[in-house]
C-alpha cells in the first residue's frame, strides 16, 4: 500500500478543538482551485472521499456547509455540481441525499429551494431522470414514509401565488409517443388502477360509485353531443329538472298548415281561430329533433274560448316532424286560436 498522509489539527481537555483550513492562493486573476481527489486502483477500488463533521458527545454533532461564494460587482455566484462518475460497462453511480434516523424526534427535514429575486424570475428547480436508447427512461417516485402510529403524511404540490397578476398553473402532462400516456389514479390498498385520465377518456369504471357534488353549481356542457347512459337506468334523484330546450310557433304563418319549431318541447298556436263543432284541423309541425321513433307528447294549452274543446286524434311523427290532428268535440265553434304543448322524447 501507499504511504498515508494525515492533517490534523490538535486537541485539547479544556476548551475547542484547532481548526484546519486548506486555503488555496489569491490571484490577479483567477484564484487557485482545490482539488480532493481519492487515489487511482489499478486493478481493483478506487479509493473513496469521505468529509464527516464531528461527533458531539454531549451535544449536538457538527454542521456540514458547501457553498459557493458570493459573486462580485459584475458577475454570477459560482454554480455547484454533485454528480456520479460515468460508466461504461455498468450502472452508473447512485446519488443519495437524506438526512438521518432519530431514535427519540423528528427525522431532519430536507430543503430544496432556489434563491429569491429582486429584479427578474425566481429559480426554477428541475427533477429529470436519464434517456435510454434501448430500454425505457428513468423512472420519478415521490414517496411519503409510513406511519405506524398516526395518520400518513400528505404530498402538496402548488403553484405560485400572484396577488398583483395570475396565479400559476398545475399541470399534469404524459408522456407524447405512437400512443400518448395517461393519468392513473391506483388503489391506495391494491395499486390497481381504476380510473384513467386522458386527451379524449375520463374512465373511472373500475369504481363501483363515483360522486360529483358541489355547494353550488355543477356544469356540464360540451361542445356537440353528451351521452348520458346506465345499464339499470338514469336517476334524477327525485329532483327537480327544468330549463328544457323550448320553442314556439304559429301554424300558417309562412305555409299554411305548416309551422317550424326546431325544440325538444314548445308550444304551437293554431291556424285557425274559429274552428267549426266537430271540425279537424291538420298541422305539419317540422322539428329537427323528431325522428320515426321519437315520442311526441302533447297537450291542449291555453284556449281562451271557453265553449269548446279538443280531441287529439292523431300524433304521427316522421323523420325530421310531427303531424297532428285536432278536432272540435263541442256543439259550438271556436272563437279564437288555441295552443297546444308538445315534448319530444328520444
Amino acid at each position: 500500500a501507499g504511504g498515508d498522509a494525515s492533517l490534523t489539527a490538535g486537541s485539547s481537555t479544556g476548551g475547542s478543538g484547532g481548526d484546519l483550513t486548506l486555503n488555496a492562493g489569491a490571484g490577479d486573476t483567477t484564484g487557485g482551485d482545490v482539488t480532493v481527489n481519492g487515489g487511482t486502483g489499478s486493478s481493483s477500488l478506487g479509493g473513496s472521499v469521505t468529509m464527516s463533521s464531528g461527533v458531539g458527545n454531549a451535544d449536538d454533532s457538527g454542521l456540514m456547509n458547501l457553498n459557493t461564494a458570493n459573486a462580485g460587482l459584475s458577475g454570477v455566484s459560482g454554480a455547484m455540481t454533485l454528480s456520479t462518475g460515468i460508466s461504461s460497462m455498468g450502472t452508473s453511480g447512485a446519488l443519495s441525499l437524506s438526512t438521518g434516523s432519530s431514535s427519540s424526534g423528528s427525522s431532519g427535514v430536507m430543503s430544496l429551494g432556489t434563491g429569491a429575486s429582486s429584479g427578474g424570475n425566481g429559480g426554477d428547480i428541475e427533477f429529470a431522470t436519464g434517456s435510454s436508447s434501448s430500454g425505457a427512461g428513468g423512472a420519478v417516485s415521490v414517496n411519503v414514509g409510513v406511519s405506524s402510529s398516526s395518520n400518513g403524511a400528505s404530498i402538496r404540490l402548488n403553484a405560485g401565488d400572484a396577488p398583483s397578476g395570475i396565479g400559476g398553473n398545475l399541470y399534469f402532462k404524459p408522456g407524447d409517443g405512437s400512443s400518448s400516456g395517461s393519468n392513473l389514479f391506483a388503489n391506495a390498498a391494491t395499486s390497481f388502477n381504476y380510473g384513467v385520465i386522458s386527451e379524449s377518456t375520463f374512465d373511472f369504471s373500475g369504481l363501483s360509485t363515483i360522486f360529483l357534488s358541489s355547494s353550488g353549481t355543477l356544469q356540464l356542457s360540451a361542445a356537440s353531443t353528451m351521452t348520458l347512459s346506465a345499464v339499470n337506468g338514469i336517476s334524477m334523484g327525485n329532483s327537480y329538472v327544468y330549463d328544457f330546450e323550448s320553442g314556439f310557433g304559429t301554424v300558417g304563418s309562412d305555409v299554411s298548415g305548416q309551422v317550424t319549431i326546431n325544440s325538444m318541447a314548445g308550444v304551437i298556436t293554431s291556424e285557425t281561430s274559429s274552428l267549426l263543432s266537430g271540425a279537424t284541423e291538420f298541422m305539419v309541425i317540422f322539428n329537427n329533433r323528431v325522428s320515426a321513433s321519437s315520442i311526441v307528447m302533447i297537450s291542449v294549452g291555453e284556449n281562451s274560448s271557453s265553449d269548446c274543446y279538443f280531441v287529439l286524434r292523431n300524433v304521427t311523427p316522421a323523420a325530421g316532424q310531427f303531424t297532428v290532428e285536432a278536432k272540435n268535440m263541442s256543439e259550438f265553434a271556436c272563437a279564437s286560436n288555441y295552443k297546444l304543448n308538445f315534448f319530444v322524447i328520444n
